[in-house]
Parts: structure tokens; C-alpha cells; sequence
């Protein structure tokens, strides 16, 4: 099929040497996403090959740090998603040289302080997801520094008020995920004054009606997501006279 240029793949079980080596000859490919693959010893180098790829998925897959390290050689990446492992150290030591990346998406790969600082010198990346890793006050600093980001996903990390003055500075985003971050009245106030965003998800954050009265005063928001909070019929008072 040598006209294919997207493939998706959900595989549920061990991809044979012999089936990576297959994906690895898809040299017309631009987009491919794998879920739930296993790969051998050396199986991620047959996908490295593919140098036309410029939007690569490894979702809940299994992989060999050897396997993960030979996609540094895929320097043509716009869009890179790794989910779930245990490598955001491994990750960090090359991420940085896929210099071309307009797209990252690394939740739940352990990512830290030390990972943010080599993510932040991506200097063409507008979209990021850091969902459900280890960003402190000290991370979120690097982070914020990215002054080309357009769309952020930090929910269910661990920073403080700090980490949320380091954000604010970010006067460019549009779209902001902070799910289960401990969002209260201090903190609330501040986000609200992120005046150009258009998306906001919240949730799982304790908000209640005195925290609504500020994020209902951004003016720009067009998708509010407060769900699983205690805003009350006060706090819907509030949010229904966003107009």
C-alpha cells in the first residue's frame, strides 16, 4: 500500500520482529500511532527509519530504553506522543534536539524539574502536555519561559502559589488544562488574570463560589470546564452571567 501515508495501529500484545521490521519499510508514512504494542529489542529502531514521519504516537506501549533512545535520529518530528512509561529522565536527554517539534504530549512519564528544563528549550513548541507527572514551582518556571506556547496541560501536578506566578507570566496561552492542582482563592484570582485565554479546564479543584467570582471576570473564555467542584447555585450565578 504504497499510497498510505497515516496508519493507526492497536495492537494488544507483542509486535514480532518480523511486524516492526514491516512498519519499519512504510517509508511513505507521515503520521503512524501505535497503541497498546509491545515492541522487541530493537523493534523502536525499525520505526525511527521512517523518516517522513512527522507525527508519531506510542501510546501505552512497551518499549527498551535502547528502543526510546532511537527516536532522537527522527529530527523531522512536528507531533511526538509517549505516554505512561517510566523514562521522562531517559526522555529529557534528547527531547531537545527534535528541535523542529510544534507538538508534545508526555503525561505520566514521571517528569520532573530537571525534564522541564531541557522540554523549555523546544523553541518551536505551541502545544504541550505535562498531565499527571511531577512539575513543582521550580518546573513550572522553566515552563513558563516558553513564550511561543499556546495550549498547556499541567493538571494533576504538584506546585504551589509560586508555580502559579511563574504561569500567569504567560500572557500568550489560550488554552490552559489545571485539573486537581489545589485551586483556591489565592490562586483563582491569579489565573483570572490570564485575560487572553479562551479555554480553561478546572476541575477537581476545590472551587467554590468565592473563586467562581474571579474566573467569572475572564472575559475572553469561551470553554470553561468546572466540573467535580463545589461552586453551588451562587457560583452559577456568577458563571451564568459570562456573556
Amino acid at each position: 500500500m504504497r499510497q498510505l501515508t497515516a496508519l493507526k495501529l492497536c495492537l494488544f500484545g507483542e509486535i514480532s520482529v518480523k511486524e516492526s521490521e514491516s512498519i519499519g519499510n512504510l517509508n511513505q508514512l507521515t503520521s503512524l500511532s501505535i497503541t497498546n504494542g509491545v515492541f522487541p529489542t530493537g523493534g523502536l529502531e525499525n520505526v525511527s527509519q521512517l523518516n517522513q514521519v512527522t507525527d508519531l504516537d506510542l501510546l501505552f506501549c512497551e518499549f527498551d530504553i535502547e528502543g526510546l533512545k532511537s527516536i532522537r535520529k527522527m529530527k523531522q518530528l512536528k507531533k511526538l506522543s509517549i505516554n505512561c512509561t517510566r523514562f521522562g529522565s531517559e526522555i529529557a536527554k534528547f527531547i531537545n534536539e527534535l528541535n523542529e517539534l510544534e507538538e508534545l504530549y508526555l503525561n505520566r512519564n514521571e517528569i520532573g524539574t530537571e525534564e522541564a528544563k531541557s522540554i523549555s528549550q523546544l523553541k518551536k513548541l505551541t502545544k504541550l502536555n505535562l498531565c499527571s507527572n511531577y512539575i513543582d514551582d521550580e518546573g513550572l518556571n522553566y515552563i513558563s519561559k516558553m513564550n511561543q506556547l499556546l495550549e498547556i496541560d499541567i493538571a494533576f501536578n504538584n506546585f504551589t502559589i509560586a508555580g502559579i506566578n511563574h504561569l500567569i507570566k504567560m500572557n500568550q496561552l489560550k488554552s490552559l488544562r489545571i485539573d486537581e492542582n489545589g485551586i483556591y482563592h489565592a490562586k483563582a484570582k491569579l489565573i483570572s488574570e490570564m485575560n487572553n485565554l479562551t479555554n480553561l479546564s478546572i476541575m477537581y479543584n476545590s472551587i467554590g463560589p468565592s473563586e467562581t467570582i474571579s474566573i467569572s471576570e475572564m472575559k475572553n473564555l469561551t470553554s470553561l470546564d468546572i466540573s467535580e467542584n463545589s461552586i453551588g447555585d451562587e457560583g452559577c450565578k456568577f458563571i451564568s452571567g459570562m456573556k
